[in-house]
């Protein structure tokens, strides 16, 4: 029942008698619809936060960035950067990956400039200086590795791996459905919830994507239906395809 008090329901049907004529001849069906629609809502769960994930403190927008992307009409311009700016960019991804912190020097160079490509949805793209894409983001947030850069260095990342039957789908840019982890093919990494993985394959050596874990590995394999991972990057979308950057 509704907890609204007796008077007020005196008035509903004041009005409800006053419209009649809008009313009738479904006067009580309107009665019901309007009680039901006064019954005391049950207790909401915490929101989620939908077509955004956040990743410690930093958020990106939930979408696939590179499945539409063209370098020739996505790319708005280049800006070199400044010594600062790219020591800056080293300490982040230091702290992004430790892992790779041995091989900074090879990966990020501290005497070679750098640039950033800037394109359409507030993507940015850190290239070297023969233009090979390395690092991307969305806006103020984390630093992504390229899939081309994930294959020269594979433990920069955790591995997440679906089964034979999932591939198709992450090459067509489909986000990665908990089963496809869960089944005798796939295999989960213990890691937490907003996790940066690279999305390995059955059979296959090198990565096939970048994502970002929905859930935790427990909760992957205690729910198992959704979402495991949220696609960013994968195999011969847009940002794989483009060329080197002049």
């Amino acid at each position: 029942m509704s907890s609204f008090p007796r008077p007020v329901f005196k008035e509903i049907f004041k009005v409800i008698k006053a419209c009649r004529p809008i009313f009738e001849p479904n006067e009580r069906k309107w009665k019901k619809v309007i009680l039901r629609s006064m019954r005391p809502l049950p207790s909401l769960k915490k929101p989620t936060m939908h077509g955004r994930i956040q990743i410690r403190d930093w958020t990106f927008e939930s979408c696939i960035m590179f499945k539409k992307f063209d370098e020739k009409e996505s790319v708005s311009g280049t800006q070199q950067l400044k010594s600062s700016v790219q020591k800056g960019i080293r300490t982040k991804i230091i702290e992004y990956y430790p892992d790779l912190e041995s091989y900074i020097d090879m990966v990020l160079p501290k005497k070679e400039n750098f640039k950033l490509v800037k394109c359409h949805d507030h993507i940015e793209i850190l290239v070297n200086s023969t233009g090979e894409q390395l690092f991307f983001k969305q806006r103020e947030g984390v630093w992504f590795p390229t899939l081309k850069l994930l294959h020269r260095y594979p433990f920069m990342l955790a591995r997440e791996q679906v089964d034979k039957g999932a591939i198709k789908f992450v090459l067509s840019g489909a986000n990665v459905m908990c089963p496809g982890l869960t089944s005798r093919g796939g295999k989960i990494a213990d890691v937490p919830k907003n996790t940066i993985v690279a999305i390995m394959a059955e059979g296959k050596q090198h990565a096939l994507g970048v994502g970002i874990t929905t859930l935790s590995s427990d909760d992957i394999a205690k729910v198992n239906r959704g979402i495991g991972i949220e696609l960013v990057h994968y195999l011969n979308d847009g940002l794989w395809n483009m060329k080197p950057v002049k």
